[in-house]
């Protein structure tokens, strides 16, 4: 297990247990389908962060260019306009949601069999 900070607080995890990818889903957006496929991508394994979310005001709409095609790590961006930011969750349900995930991607003490969504079967 390797535990990093980002750029922008989160800590970053390497879990290479498929239990954890599956039991992280209460707290991502991604589809079964899109988790096995990374999961699998060089290797078995995911980095999965924790990071905070913000509103920003006013909304700042970035037009899609054809400089933004395909795999990019970097982009450079106009200057960003003044704006405000407030937390989308308050400090509790963030302090909350941070222990779960904190639980949750902390290695097992058993390593499970593979089964559930990571598992991919070859013919």
């Amino acid at each position: 297990r390797r535990t990093t900070q980002s750029q922008f607080g989160g800590m970053q995890k390497w879990s290479g247990h498929c239990a954890i990818a599956e039991a992280l889903a209460l707290l991502h957006i991604l589809s079964p389908e899109v988790v096995r496929e990374r999961f699998g991508y060089k290797g078995d394994g995911l980095n999965v962060s924790f990071v905070r979310v913000f509103e920003i005001s006013p909304v700042w709409v970035l037009q899609n260019a054809k400089r933004f095609s395909g795999c990019r790590s970097w982009v450079e961006l106009l200057p960003l306009p003044e704006m405000t930011m407030r937390a989308v969750l308050n400090d509790s349900a963030q302090t909350k949601l941070r222990a779960q995930f904190d639980q949750i991607s902390s290695p097992p003490r058993t390593i499970l069999p593979a089964s559930g969504p990571c598992v991919r079967h070859r013919d």
